[in-house]
C-alpha cells in the first residue's frame, strides 16, 4: 500500500524499481532471482521505506510503467535500495530508465 498523506493510500500497488534489472524468479537465472527477492524483501523489513515516483520516469509521463507499475527509487532508512540491490550484484543498470 502506498501512503500518500493527508489520509490518502492507495491499496496493492506494485514498484518497479527504477533504473535496474533484477533477475526474474522463473526460467534459467530463477536462482539469482529468488537470491534477489529474498534480498529486498529483508531490506524492506529492516526500517523505514519511502518511494521517489517521477512522472517523467515513465515514458507515458504518468510515473506507471507499461505493466501499470508505478517506477520509483526505494528507500530503508535513507539508503538507496536500487543502488544497492546492484552493488551486492542483485540487479545491474537498466538503461531505458525501468518503463
Amino acid at each position: 500500500d502506498l501512503n500518500l498523506g493527508l489520509g490518502v493510500i492507495l491499496n496493492d500497488q506494485h514498484i518497479r524499481l527504477y533504473g535496474i534489472d533484477a533477475w526474474e524468479v522463473t526460467g534459467k537465472d530463477k536462482e539469482k532471482g529468488l537470491a534477489a527477492k529474498k534480498y529486498l524483501n529483508e531490506r524492506l523489513a529492516e526500517g523505514k521505506v519511502e518511494i521517489e515516483i517521477r512522472p517523467e520516469w515513465s515514458k507515458n509521463s504518468t510515473g506507471r510503467g507499461k505493466y501499470g507499475r508505478w517506477i520509483g527509487i526505494v528507500y530503508v532508512d535513507g539508503m538507496d535500495i536500487n543502488v544497492e540491490m546492484m552493488e551486492k550484484g542483485h540487479a545491474v543498470k537498466y538503461e531505458e530508465g525501468g518503463a
